[in-house]
């Protein structure tokens, strides 16, 4: 027992910081989804919300609640890659502004006060969201 703590003092000391710096390529690839509409709530990174188009296969929409930053959200996103494909809006209040199972993967860098029960309503039957609790992040299928 007592040789086996160390051991996992390590495992829980990498798990940690690997935590801290997954990628979007890694997110979306742990989240298992193979495409469509990906939906990166609390999107302040323009180049970080881009990333998340690993492919032809996705679209993506960031979403910020900072009505400041979406214009220099929108440059960099366009920077990055052919704005539309990757595009952002702002986010006013609760609900996301999509109809009932149209997202199959969301992101969500921050709540924003949206309920879970909010984000269950837009993912599509068999969808996923990556939802960050500090640094961790926690898989809601």
């Amino acid at each position: 027992m007592k040789k086996s703590l160390p051991i996992l003092l390590f495992i829980c000391v990498v798990l940690g910081v690997s935590a801290r710096t997954v990628s979007p390529e890694n997110l979306v690839k742990d989240s298992g989804v193979q495409g469509g509409f990906i939906v990166h709530l609390g999107s302040s990174d323009g180049k970080k919300t881009a990333a998340f188009k690993l492919n032809d296969s996705y679209q993506v929409h960031g979403l910020t609640t900072d009505a400041s930053s979406l214009a220099g959200l929108r440059t960099a996103i366009a920077k990055e890659t052919q704005y539309g494909e990757v595009s952002a809006d702002l986010l006013d209040g609760k609900l996301l502004p999509y109809v009932d199972n149209l997202v199959n993967l969301l992101i969500a860098e921050d709540l924003s006060g949206i309920a879970e029960s909010e984000i269950q309503r837009v993912l599509t039957p068999n969808g996923v969201a990556m939802i960050r609790e500090g640094d961790n992040w926690r898989k809601v299928t």
